[in-house]
């Protein structure tokens, strides 16, 4: 049996969907109780202790307050959501012998202006200051667990970059405050102007969705934790904001002006580019560039 939780969610759908193909028997867990076909489900608060009845391999711990943005807005929400799970579901994870694998973020790495600088996974968390409360949190989420790894927990820690491909059928609005699926959502309305609170200089390695999926079965699969493992998960090219929305423009027509630097964060990381080689050998390669994932995903969302 797979656990996964946050089953409901951008990442944790596709991902039970694909668990569910590969033949595992997938337990998804989420507060909605809503799951894809396949899945047994399970309705809970992960912010209350679990308790769960035979065997289980592993546990993807996927559900989280997943907003930097929203974490300044919702701190403690954030605290609450993002801290409290994980403490509970490391228990369960280590009093069921199973692997835990925890949906960490490029995010702890934290703010920098330098473009050079290209993190590694053995990179010390504590020398620069978390660039949001959302980044805090991941910060505390590996740290606890770290601590049970001590206790005899098996443990990988995944820290992906800056992820698209959020559906937006249903018209959330919390889907349309990430940057990618914002710029489309309004191009689409035909805005003739785009603002965004951050600098358009500013650098991310974007990975969609899909990759982002095969990095956690790859991991399930290919990963030995001894007792504990961290891969950093990233597109295969290094982009700006600015370039994203060029490259958006071509593909959709849009035309209007852009704004930027309207209401930047605290601490807002210029550049957040990461090293995947630890990833790339257990076989790992994403296979979506910008323009490539792009285009997908507007295919996708013509067609929904």
């Amino acid at each position: 049996m797979i656990i996964v939780t946050g089953a409901s969610g951008f990442i944790g759908w596709p991902l039970t969907e694909e668990l569910i193909k590969k033949g595992y028997k997938v337990l998804a867990i989420s507060r909605s109780g809503k799951a894809p076909e396949g899945a047994e489900t399970l309705q809970q608060d992960l912010r209350k202790p679990i308790s769960l009845a035979g065997n289980i391999e592993a546990v993807i711990h996927l559900a989280a307050q997943a907003s930097a943005k929203k974490s300044f807005e919702e701190e403690w929400n954030t605290f609450e959501n993002n801290i409290l799970p994980v403490i509970n579901i490391a228990k369960l994870a280590l009093e069921k012998h199973a692997t835990l694998i925890l949906a960490s973020s490029a995010e702890v790495y934290g703010a920098t202006s330098q473009p050079h600088i290209k993190y590694k996974e053995e990179e010390c968390l504590t020398l620069r200051p978390p660039s949001s409360p959302y980044s805090l949190t991941k910060i505390v989420s590996e740290l606890i667990v770290y601590h049970y790894t001590l206790r005899g927990l098996k443990a990988i820690i995944m820290r992906p970059t800056n992820t698209y491909g959020r559906l937006l059928f249903d018209q959330s609005q919390q889907a349309k405050q990430y940057f990618i699926e914002k710029a489309i959502t309004l191009m689409q309305s035909s805005v003739p102007e785009l603002a965004f609170d951050g600098y358009g200089e500013s650098a991310r390695q974007w990975l969609y969705f899909p990759d982002h999926v095969s990095a956690y079965t790859t991991v399930l699969e290919k990963s030995e934790p001894q007792p504990l493992e961290i891969y950093n998960v990233a597109g295969p090219e290094t982009k700006t904001l600015k370039e994203v929305i060029t490259t958006l423009q071509h593909l959709t027509g849009w035309n209007g002006k852009v704004k930027w630097g309207l209401n930047p964060r605290p601490v807002d990381p210029n550049y957040l580019i990461v090293d995947t080689q630890k990833l790339y050998t257990l076989g790992w390669r994403p296979l979506y560039d910008l323009q490539k994932g792009l285009s997908n995903y507007l295919e996708r969302l013509r067609h929904i």
